[in-house]
């Protein structure tokens, strides 16, 4: 820890810009399914409707019913998800890999103009009070940049490139910390920031700070020093084909095939369970008996990230000093994970929400970055671009089919019980605990054998050498 802050004296710490970004990426999010809901309430009622925020709950007079609005809100929703998550699969397997040529900040500061386009859309949107299916616009722009998917890629490799291997989890852990602190942050004040400024002030205002961290991005060094210049890259159809197609070539020939299969997987249903979560948390709160506003959406996750915070600046440093390994915290991550989500099931209440859901998942955070970790391992420092593109695009797929899923499943089990659905995403998370397992038990097993083979192998040649003698 000591190693790695005394680097941020010599050179400004990417991380900063994970932390910043995220603080205007999750007032977003903490503002989309509100405005979502807004623009479907407008939609469906007409100049009849007159729609207000407060600091605890919605106000719209309503001529159709709740179930309508949140229907329309939840397909605006499920469509923007998805045209984004598919339409970066194609950014990101291209710009990964090219990540390793070009350099990190090429990819990062694309992709943040990308960002800071796509928000003027929303301002558009909000000023000249268009349709609602105007919200997928900036969903498209993202889409095809790979937005937020193409900056954690460029930014987790630049951690990597100034992080030596027995520092990477850790490294790991102050990436999802700065990830985590910037979600805390935004999530603390959205509340605050949509209900003081109104929709329009609040995309204004994450323009503003994105506009920032384009300027710092500008400002610090490139971390990849194999670097090649422009002029040295033929940039034809046949090189980017080539080129996108470096991390399938690290699945079929890495030797830790079963290792990589199980950090993948695990990936799988994490990301699944923070997308899911994500679709249906917001929609669950804002209807009745909760009726959140976005202050109390934003106080819930605030103390949902700082327990995480905790978890990464305690629990993390001192598990990594007793040589736990990544599997291990990994599968301590996918076990609290799981209890977390079924006590968001089982809670009914306000308070039940804010006090203990929060404290239950501050191990969660263990999960991630050990995957990370992980993963990197078993690469070498010029092909991290390429491991890092896996795993974005897992983000990709498996927030999309995670969000076709529950979007889907919410509306049927909302008419029974909402909860079941918090329910069932804890069932998920049992599965990377699962396949962990499995393979801490196949890995145990095979260095018996080995170890045992080679016993066998010094006995012999023992043997041998005291028959000769």
């Amino acid at each position: 820890m000591i190693q790695i802050l005394n680097s941020w004296t010599l050179t400004p710490p990417p991380e900063l810009i994970i932390l910043i970004y995220n603080f205007g990426l999750y007032i977003y999010h903490a503002a989309l399914p509100n405005y979502s809901y807004y623009l479907s309430c407008r939609y469906l009622n007409g100049d009849n409707c007159t729609f207000t925020l407060s600091k605890t709950k919605f106000y719209c007079n309503l001529n159709n019913t709740v179930d309508q609005i949140e229907a329309y809100s939840s397909y605006l929703l499920l469509l923007s998800q998805v045209l984004y998550s598919s339409l970066a699969i194609p950014a990101i397997f291209i710009t990964g890999p090219l990540s390793d040529l070009l350099g990190r900040k090429v990819i990062i500061l694309t992709a943040l103009f990308a960002s800071i386009i796509s928000l003027m859309c929303f301002c558009m949107i909000d000023i000249f009070s268009l349709h609602p299916f105007f919200i997928l616009l900036p969903s498209i722009i993202d889409g095809i940049f790979g937005n937020r998917s193409v900056i954690y890629l460029g930014i987790v490799a630049m951690c990597l490139d100034i992080s030596s291997e027995k520092y990477r989890t850790l490294r790991m852990g102050i990436f999802e910390s700065a990830f985590i602190i910037g979600a805390l942050a935004s999530n603390l004040l959205s509340g605050l920031i949509i209900d003081s400024m109104g929709f329009l002030g609040c995309f204004a205002f994450i323009v503003f700070i994105w506009s920032l961290i384009l300027c710092y991005t500008r400002y610090i060094p490139e971390t990849l020093h194999q670097k090649q210049t422009e002029k040295d890259i033929t940039f034809d159809i046949k090189y980017l084909l080539a080129k996108s197609l470096t991390p399938l070539r690290l699945f079929k020939h890495n030797k830790n095939r079963y290792r990589f299969i199980v950090f993948v997987v695990a990936y799988i249903f994490f990301i699944e369970d923070i997308a899911s979560n994500r679709s249906i948390f917001a929609l669950y709160v804002l209807a009745p008996p909760i009726c959140w506003g976005p202050i109390y959406q934003g106080y819930y996750f605030g103390l949902r990230n700082f327990s995480m915070t905790i978890g990464i600046y305690i629990v993390l440093p001192l598990l990594i000093l007793c040589g736990v390994p990544d599997l291990a915290l990994l599968l301590i991550g996918a076990i609290d994970n799981a209890i977390a989500f079924g006590i968001i099931g089982v809670s009914s209440s306000t308070w039940w929400l804010l006090g203990v859901v929060p404290v239950s998942g501050f191990l969660t955070s263990l999960g991630v970055p050990s995957i990370r970790s992980g993963l990197s391992k078993l690469v070498v420092s010029t092909e991290q671009g390429s491991m890092l593109t896996i795993i974005e695009i897992v983000n990709c797929i498996s927030t999309v089919f995670s969000t076709l899923f529950f979007n889907a499943l919410y509306p049927t089990l909302r008419k029974i019980n909402a909860s079941y659905c918090f329910f069932i995403i804890s069932a998920t998370s049992v599965i990377p605990c699962c396949v962990v397992l499995l393979l801490m038990i196949y890995e145990y097993y095979k260095k018996r054998r080995l170890k045992g083979i080679a016993y066998e192998e010094n006995r012999s040649l023992l043997q041998h050498n005291t028959a000769i003698n």
